[in-house]
């Protein structure tokens, strides 16, 4: 009997030390690509979002720092100053659609390695009730 018992324990030890059933397992890489955006409650955040979403070529980020349709009665518009409707009349009938199509374009021909980057000046903002413009 007790011969037969040293036989079970060596086969245990044989089976719990080569075949890695209790061994923990290497990390995965993260399926989504990190991001930072915060979630707008003020012009600022916007601002912020939309400038984290340039440098990391985020286009989801970057399409969430428009209206969103599925929360809101606003939609969106672009209204060109008047030199550029003479001069581009493809942004008389811009869209949220033109606005994807654009910045996918951007970021599909910008090098994977270089940097892209944001900077505004002279910032004006005109706060109403529930919308801003910022100029």
């Amino acid at each position: 009997m007790r011969r037969r018992y040293n036989k079970i324990l060596i086969l245990f030890f044989v089976f719990y030390s080569g075949c890695g059933l209790f061994e923990t397992r290497s990390v995965e890489p993260p399926t989504e690509v990190r991001s930072t955006f915060t979630q707008p409650t003020s012009p600022d955040i916007v601002l912020s979002n939309l400038n984290f979403a340039i440098t990391e070529k985020n286009l989801d980020n970057y399409m969430r720092c428009f209206v969103d349709s599925n929360f809101s009665t606003k939609r969106f518009q672009y209204i060109p100053d008047a030199v550029s409707q003479t001069s581009y009349p493809v942004f008389l009938n811009w869209s949220l659609n033109n606005e994807r199509i654009y910045y996918s374009n951007l970021i599909s021909f910008t090098n994977s390695s270089s940097s892209s980057n944001l900077f505004l000046s002279n910032i004006n903002f005109n706060t109403g009730i529930d919308s801003a413009v910022i100029d």
